[in-house]
Parts: structure tokens; sequence; C-alpha cells
């Protein structure tokens, strides 16, 4: 993985200051009573929800057909990430239900689904009439257990199955929760439902790699070893104070350009399969940064589709944002024919695009537009994969983790806690009750 800072008008004096203040706050970081994802990957604990994990996996693609995850914000958008990056198809049953297949293993996969994420009746009129027709498992991610979308979700769901498999559903039913604490975790004591435990000392936008990632992950079909071994080289590379640390080189950037009045950051893709990761990536830095009054209001893009639609604003509108691009080389590719005839004749006699591949003509425009935009007054921050495998896939994800802790650190907030969520569910219990 590579950061790209060639676009980016830079004093290197201001540079090294900012860098000088993120660095400073790793030793805070370390000491946090929520930094448990720091280390949580190369732990024993991590080497048994692996193998606990992988013998449950197994289980539910024997038995079911679908398997829905219940869970919002960080209780399902770290696991949906990394499934629709690394198994995801034009093919795929969605209609916004975020299903999966992997269609490389398919005697091997269930689709995954997602629920509680939302209050659309119809959305989960749909989710209820799947529960109807095929042989389903949940799996009901909470670390409170008591998140109104995700409660009423769950309601629904074990209603559904328990009129349609008897005492039986309870062997269909998996909780992803807290240790001791929370209606979940004494549901699932007196229900005896299989459950897994979220460690206290890890938050939920931060837990992609605890079993509340790691079970439908597995379940779809993702390789979670590799996936943890990204995860762990990424503890080598990431965790220390070390002003060559790209993480802290990310996060001093993000910093600096905010001092310069760039407070939008639009997170762009180039990948389709990509874009929940873009999701997860807001979420994980909205909620860790943006707080006290300040904060980067963080954005998401899909280009080149989003070119056609925001391309004209990036270019030429308000000069407030700057652009974080995840650049991936292509699995496949496809070679443009060649024009002839009257085709050619159309076309002026001029093919600029017969026998160039197509991850080179995509290239161009990764490329292409960042020189554009960075012409146009917003800076580009480039991070290249070189694959897109699931050990990657875990290593950008723990960059991204230990940069967002470390931005808010900097800032002097605390990247743990999103207070003013809770305004939001307080004024619905009011008006509820």
């Amino acid at each position: 993985m590579k950061i790209v800072t060639k676009y980016v008008d830079i004093d290197s004096g201001r540079l090294e200051r900012e860098i000088a203040k993120v660095a400073d706050c790793y030793e805070k970081l370390e000491s946090s009573d929520m930094a448990g994802w720091l280390g949580y990957a190369s732990s024993g604990a991590a080497k048994f929800d692996l193998s606990f994990i992988s013998r449950t996996a197994e289980i539910i693609r024997h038995t079911s057909e679908v398997f829905i995850v219940v869970g919002i914000g960080g209780s399902y958008l770290g696991s949906k990430a990394v499934v629709d990056a690394l198994l995801s198809s034009v093919f795929k049953h969605n209609k916004d239900a975020g299903c999966v297949k992997n269609t490389e293993n398919v005697e091997k996969c269930v689709e995954v689904i997602y629920a509680g994420q939302n209050l659309s009746a119809e959305y989960l009129e749909q989710i209820l009439e799947i529960v109807r027709t095929k042989e389903c498992c949940v799996n009901i991610v909470s670390k409170t257990g008591s998140t109104v979308e995700s409660s009423i979700a769950a309601r629904l769901i074990i209603d559904e199955m328990m009129w349609k498999y008897g005492d039986e559903y309870k062997t269909r039913v998996y909780v992803t929760t807290d240790k001791a604490e929370g209606p979940l975790r004494r549901a699932a004591d007196i229900e005896w439902y299989t459950s897994f435990e979220i460690p206290q000392n890890i938050g939920g936008r931060f837990s992609v790699f605890t079993p509340a990632g790691l079970l439908p992950i597995a379940v779809a079909g993702v390789d979670i070893r590799a996936f943890y071994e990204g995860a762990v080289e990424a503890e080598r590379l990431y965790r220390n104070g070390d002003s060559a640390n790209d993480a802290i080189l990310y996060a001093a950037l993000r910093n600096y350009l905010d001092v310069e009045g760039k407070d939008i950051e639009l997170f762009a893709v180039y990948e389709p399969r990509h874009s929940t990761l873009a999701s997860w990536w807001v979420q994980l830095f909205g909620e860790s940064c943006g707080k006290d009054g300040v904060g980067l209001f963080p954005a998401q893009a899909c280009y080149t589709t989003d070119l056609h639609s925001i391309g004209q604003l990036v270019q030429e509108g308000r000069r407030n944002l700057f652009e974080t691009v995840l650049w991936c080389e292509q699995d496949a590719d496809i070679e443009i024919p060649w024009l002839s005839g009257w085709k050619l004749r159309a076309h002026g006699g001029e093919d600029f695009l017969g026998g160039k591949k197509l991850s080179e003509i995509a290239r161009a425009a990764y490329i292409g537009t960042m020189e554009a935009h960075t012409e146009g007054g917003v800076p580009c921050i480039g991070i290249e994969l070189e694959k897109n495998d699931a050990k990657n896939i875990g290593k950008l994800m723990y960059f991204f983790m230990i940069a967002a802790a470390l931005s808010a650190l900097s800032q002097g907030l605390n990247p743990f806690d999103q207070p003013g969520v809770e305004a939001y569910k307080k004024g619905m219990r009011k008006l509820l009750s």
C-alpha cells in the first residue's frame, strides 16, 4: 500500500510540525481504555475467535440459504464493506437489502443480507418475506443491545422464525454483543443462543476484526485468516509513533489541509465494489473526528460514475474540499477492439482507444482526474493498493482506523465516543413514550 502526496501543494516545514503533533498523540492512543483493537488481530483471543467463527460459519452454510445480519453503524458496515469489496458481482440480488453471493464458490456460500440499519417498513417486509420462504439464520450484532432500529428488526425477524421453526429457531439465532451486560446478552443467556463477544475495550466502528465483523465475513466465503494477516501486517507497520508512519502522515495531511480551509474530505473510489468501504470510512471519520465544533465533513464518491454528477462542482465549485482517492489494481482486464470501416470514419478516422486495456484507460482516468482537480484547486491524496484481496483490505482498514484515532486525538478529541448520536435517540424515545 502506498500514499501518493504529489498532488498536494505542501509547505514541508508546516507539514513536519503537523506530523510531530500527530506523532505526539500516539502514546495517548496506546493508553486509551478503548484501544483494544490496536493489538487484537495478533492476540490469543483473536486466534480462538477465528477457529470458533470458522466452525460456526460452516454450520450456517450447510443449514441456510440466507444469513441475515441485524445491526446498524459499525455493527454492520465493516462486514458489509469487506464482503462487498471481495465478493461482489453485477449479478447479485440487491434491491437495497445488500445481498451478496460468492459466485466462485456457490455450493459453500449463502446470501448475506442486512437488516436493522433503517426504519423502512417496506424494506423490513421484504426481509420478513425472505424469512418465510427461505432457510435462514440470523446474527444480531449490537454491543449495547438497545439500539432502536436493530431491536425492531430483531424482534420482527425472531418472531417470524418462531412461527416457522418452533423451538428449533433458537439454533438459528446467533448473538454478538457485550460479554456481561445489556438486554441482548441477557436474552442470549436465557434462550441459549450461540453467542460471540465484542470486547469491552473495542467500540462499534473499530470492531471489524472482532466477531462483530468476522462471522458475516466468514459466512459469505471470505478467507478471514488472510483478512487477519493484513491486520497483523498493518499492526507492524502503523502501530508506532514514528514520524515515518504512513498512518501518521495521512492524519497530518488531513490536519494540514483543514488549516488551509479545506473543511470537506471527499473519499473517492474507482471500483463500484468499494462503495460500501467508502460508507464505512465516512462513519469511521465522521463519528471519530466530528465533535466539539470541529471536524472535516466526510463525503464519498465512486469515480468515474460520479464525475458525471458532482465532477463539475469538484472541478470548479467552492474551493473548500480535498480528496482522498483509493486506487486498486484491477483483478480482471478487457482489451478494447479496434474500429474499422464506417465505424472508424464516424469517429473522424481516429481511434485512440483501440488495442488498449481497460485497466490502462482506468489508470489514465485516475491520474488525469487528480491532475485536473489539483489544477482546479482541489488537493488530492492518493492511496494505492497492489491488489483487491482479503489481506490488502484488512491492511487498509486497520490503516484507516489508526489514522482516524490519531486525527481525533491531535484535535483534542476523544475518538471513541459519539455523544451526538444519542441526541436523535433521546428525541425519538421522548416522542414515542
